[in-house]
C-alpha cells in the first residue's frame, strides 16, 4: 500500500504541452512513423518539476545538463548523487527526485557526457566520466557527504566513483538499481574491439540499423520491450521519445571505455542496497545476484526484488520502486 508521499511522487504530472495524457496517447499511432512523429512535440514529455530543476553547467569545457534542488552551495547536508546507465538521462529518475524533494532532501544528477543534452567526449573511459560527475557536483555544492544512486552501467560508475574518491568524500550509501553484469570479458575480445572501433568511427551504420530495423517497430522495439514489463503506455512513449535521440557513437564509446571493477581488491565500507526486477532481460536476476555476491562482505548489505518489473525500474513499477527507495532513505534518518 503506497503512502501518501509515495503516491504524490509517482503520480503522472501534467505535460507542459497542456494536452491531457489521453490526448497524447491517441496522437501517436504505434506504427513505423512513430520514431519521427514523437519528436514533433517534445513538450508532451516534459513537466514543470523537471524543467524547474534543470540547469546547464560548464565542466572542463563541456556543457552538461544537470538536475538538482541544491540552493545553498555551502550546505553540508547529504546529497543524493544519481548516475544513469547506458543511453539513459536524468529523466529516468524523476519519481525519485520528486520523493526526495518532498522529503526536503537534496539530489543531484547529470546527463552523462554524450547522452541527453550533455556534450560529447572524444573518448569515454569510465575513470574520466566519474571525474566529470564529481566536478559537475562540486560546481553547485561543497558538501562531501553523499548517497550514490546508480542504475545499470551507472552502478559500475558508482563503484568507480567510490574507489577513486572515497578519501575525499563521505559516501554513506550505495543504492544500486539493476546493476550490469559484474564482468564483461567479451568487451576485451579482439573481434569485439575491432567492431566497436569501426562503429565508433562510423556510427551512421549503427544509426541506420537502429532506425530501420528496431525503432521502426515503435513500442515493440527492443528498447521498450526489454525495458518494460507492465509500464503504462505514456511511460513507454516517454522512454521511446528518449530512445530515438540516443547517440549511437556515445553508446559505442562507453562500451569502448568500459573499465572492469577490480573485484579482488574492492573493499566497500558503506551501506549497500541492491534493487532488481524479476522480469528484467537486460540484467536478469541471476546476474544481479552475482553482482551482489561480488560486492563482498560489508557492514550492511541488502537485496530487494521488485515483482513484475523490468529494467526501467522507476517507470515500469514506479510505486514499488519509490516505496522501496523511500524505506531505504528513511532508515538513514
Amino acid at each position: 500500500m503506497a503512502t501518501d508521499i509515495v503516491a504524490k511522487a509517482t503520480e503522472v504530472l501534467q505535460p507542459i504541452s497542456g494536452r491531457s495524457i489521453e490526448e497524447i496517447l491517441t496522437s501517436y499511432p504505434d506504427d513505423r512513423s512513430l520514431s519521427t512523429k514523437i519528436l514533433d512535440h517534445p513538450e508532451d514529455f516534459q513537466n514543470t518539476f523537471m524543467l524547474a530543476h534543470e540547469h546547464k553547467i560548464k565542466v572542463d569545457g563541456l556543457d552538461i545538463r544537470s538536475c538538482h534542488n541544491i540552493q545553498d552551495p555551502k550546505s553540508n547536508s547529504v546529497v543524493h548523487l544519481f548516475i544513469h546507465g547506458l543511453g539513459g538521462n536524468i529523466w529516468q529518475f524523476e519519481p525519485l527526485f520528486r520523493l526526495l524533494d518532498l522529503k526536503g532532501k537534496l539530489f543531484f544528477a547529470i546527463d552523462l557526457p554524450g547522452f541527453g543534452k550533455s556534450d560529447e567526449l572524444e573518448e569515454y573511459p569510465m575513470s574520466k566520466v566519474v571525474r566529470i560527475i564529481r566536478s559537475s557536483l562540486h560546481t553547485v555544492t561543497d558538501s562531501r557527504e553523499l548517497v550514490i544512486v546508480g542504475h545499470s552501467m551507472g552502478c559500475h560508475l558508482a563503484i568507480h566513483f567510490y574507489t577513486q574518491f572515497q578519501k575525499h568524500e563521505t559516501i554513506n550509501n550505495l543504492i544500486l538499481f539493476a546493476p550490469a553484469s559484474p564482468n564483461l570479458p567479451q568487451l576485451n575480445y579482439l573481434s569485439t574491439r575491432v567492431l566497436l572501433f569501426l562503429l565508433f568511427k562510423m556510427p551512421f551504420f549503427f544509426d541506420f540499423y537502429r532506425a530501420w530495423f528496431d525503432q521502426s517497430k515503435g513500442l515493440q522495439s527492443s528498447g521498450i520491450k526489454q525495458f518494460f514489463y507492465k509500464g503504462a503506455t505514456y511511460q513507454r512513449l516517454s522512454q521511446f521519445h528518449n530512445n530515438v535521440q540516443i547517440k549511437s557513437r556515445s553508446v559505442v564509446g562507453y562500451l569502448r571505455g568500459w573499465e572492469q571493477i577490480d573485484w579482488t581488491h574492492l573493499k566497500l565500507t558503506s551501506k549497500i542496497e541492491v534493487i532488481a526486477g524479476d522480469k528484467d532481460p537486460i540484467t536478469p536476476l541471476e546476474v544481479v545476484e552475482k553482482f551482489y555476491t561480488m560486492l563482498g562482505v560489508t557492514p550492511q548489505k541488502k537485496f530487494y526484488v521488485l515483482k513484475d518489473c523490468s529494467h526501467n525500474i522507476c517507470f515500469d513499477q514506479p510505486v514499488e520502486a519509490v516505496d522501496t527507495f523511500n524505506k531505504i532513505i528513511s532508515s538513514q534518518d
